[in-house]
């Protein structure tokens, strides 16, 4: 479960054992996004990991910097973190294609959304070698082109609505 998404979800409050910090480290700071996600996924390797599905306590921060907001700097620290999710946890996606593919198909997503289009293309045709039914590379690969081609048109749109409006 935890190796294409953040099964776990946020968690504000977690509670580690000694043990478990002197066997797996902390978390890995080289990871500007997703270090919460890969630091469950190393400690789910070796221990059983659960949490509490209640809320133990509400914070609302307002700020413009977070790492959801799709600045090219964002998009690119996910990008680096999606890569070394493939290669820190490798022998676990070879096991799973499927899940192996939906990160695959993420990555092409944000590549597209960053202009970084070869880039992207290089990951979908990862994804098509994998041993994964059809239907489901077709719906990978609508996820992954959705957002893109939506914004394409909106721009396209907008272009073309000013165009319209400019004096002759």
């Amino acid at each position: 479960h935890m190796l294409d998404r953040q099964a776990i979800g946020a968690c504000p409050t977690i509670i580690i054992k000694r043990e478990v910090i002197d066997k797996i480290g902390f978390f890995d700071e080289r990871l500007l996004r997703g270090n919460d996600g890969n630091y469950w996924r190393r400690i789910s390797e070796h221990y059983h990991v659960d949490f509490a599905p209640k809320v133990l306590c509400r914070i609302h921060m307002g700020h413009l910097d977070r790492i959801s907001i799709d600045s090219m700097y964002n998009l690119e620290n996910a990008i680096f973190a999606l890569e070394n999710r493939l290669r820190l946890f490798e022998k676990h996606f070879d096991k799973y294609p499927v899940k192996k593919a939906c990160v695959l198909a993420q990555l092409a997503g944000i590549c597209f959304k960053s202009g970084k289009i070869r880039q992207g293309i290089g990951f979908l045709a990862l994804m098509f070698e994998l041993r994964v039914s059809f239907l489901c590379k077709t719906g990978l690969l609508y996820r992954a082109l959705r957002m893109p081609i939506a914004s394409f048109f909106k721009k396209l749109l907008m272009c073309s609505c000013r165009k319209e409006h400019e004096p002759s």
